[in-house]
């Protein structure tokens, strides 16, 4: 019963004031303490509704934007919608997909026999690591572990296919320190030690060197021989109105076969073995 009643007390007390102050209206001027209580329950009811649209609003804004995220399907239409949102969460994500997108194609174009895909492949891990350098700064490790633990590592990887080794070996022992030790951590500190050991070191030196002499542009091929000069043919002399002289040619006409005056011998019959 006495909770019952503790319950019933505040409703009591809201439609005791509303209801005294209708009736202040109605017989003289309300009282101050009326008179503020119905203005307090005004601006709560109003900010509540104001509260409700604005965020109505902000969810469907957000919605549209998720769907755009979930349709983009190059890194041009990421990058555009990361400009254009870049203080939501989907245009954070944009950047974050279209970084990896940039750094998969550039590490598998990245020997490709095709100069013109080569080049972009080098152009699109640089992008990629200027994206996760950004990203890392601004991702909050204990907000978004998972991903702050991408950018660190996709930029020391942009930075290794760079051959900056020394800003990977940063990057890496950044990551490798991180806790709880999960597998991109571990592939960090792995990579760390590498990098680190002399020997390693120089073999790692060796095989970049050798990629970017495999990538590097080809030469351009030698030049191709003159022409052979023309023989000139007999032309006429210069000034004169006469055309060259042609070529003889032979009127001779061929010599025939001697006809024979006498008459071609007629072939013997087979004469028939029946009487």
């Amino acid at each position: 019963m006495k909770a019952e009643h503790r319950k019933e007390l505040p409703t009591n007390v809201v439609y005791e004031r509303v209801g005294r102050f209708f009736h202040d209206m109605r017989t003289n001027r309300p009282s101050s303490a009326s008179l503020l209580f119905v203005i307090a329950i005004v601006a709560i009811v109003g900010l509540a509704v104001g509260w409700y649209f604005i965020h109505r609003a902000e969810v469907q804004t957000l919605s549209s934007l998720w769907v755009k995220f979930n349709s983009a399907n190059t890194a041009e239409d990421l990058e555009t919608l990361a400009k254009d949102n870049a203080a939501t969460q989907p245009g954070r994500m944009a950047r974050f997909e279209e970084a990896r997108m940039r750094l998969r194609k550039g590490l598998e174009k990245y020997c490709s026999f095709d100069e013109k895909e080569r080049t972009e492949a080098r152009e699109n891990i640089k992008t990629a690591g200027a994206l996760y350098e950004r990203l890392a700064a601004e991702v909050k490790e204990k907000e978004f572990p998972l991903l702050a633990e991408e950018a660190l590592m996709g930029a020391a990887k942009a930075k290794e296919s760079e051959n900056d080794l020394d800003g990977a070996l940063k990057l890496y022992k950044q990551l490798a320190g991180r806790k709880p030790e999960t597998d991109v951590v571990k592939e960090a500190a792995k990579a760390a030690k590498d990098l680190e050991d002399p020997a390693n070191r120089e073999k790692i030196v060796a095989f970049y060197q050798k990629l970017n002499e495999m990538s590097a542009p080809l030469p351009p091929p030698p030049p191709l021989p003159p022409m052979p000069t023309p023989v000139p043919g007999p032309e006429a002399a210069p000034g004169s109105d006469k055309p060259a002289p042609k070529a003889p040619k032979n009127e001779k006409p061929a010599p025939e076969a001697p006809k024979s005056d006498k008459p071609a011998a007629a072939t013997p019959s087979k004469k028939s073995d029946k009487p």
